[in-house]
């Protein structure tokens, strides 16, 4: 595969590709999801509440990048996702503006600390 040829972005994601109920969105989104990267195409899916977020979407992120989270039920769920790749998200709950726990293919969980990686 070549370089990208374009960047998609959706803000609150969860509005358009609820878990449930099922929207108009979420039956073009997944494929759109699973297929885009063959096409050049990147995705960027953003969420502050990733249990809403439909399961084939962020199934389908090679990258995740998870922010600062208040909501004590979305830390536990960010937690979890974390787990699920071999990491850690301790601070979720305690990041500050600007920071982000970053998660990807052969790379382990980081959250980067005054300019860089800790």
């Amino acid at each position: 595969m070549g370089p990208s040829v374009g960047l998609y972005v959706m803000d609150e994601a969860q509005a358009l590709v609820p878990a449930t109920p099922k929207t108009e969105a979420l039956a073009s989104t997944p494929t759109l999801a699973s297929q885009a990267r063959k096409y050049g195409l990147g995705l960027v899916v953003a969420t502050q509440t990733p249990r809403g977020l439909h399961n084939h979407i962020a199934g389908n992120a090679t990258t995740q990048f998870i922010g600062r989270i208040n909501s004590p039920t979305q830390i536990e769920v960010v937690k979890g996702l974390a787990r699920a790749r071999g990491g850690r998200a301790d601070r979720v709950g305690r990041l500050e503006t600007g920071q982000f726990y970053a998660a990807s293919e052969g790379i382990p969980c980081a959250v980067p600390k005054r300019g860089h990686c800790c």
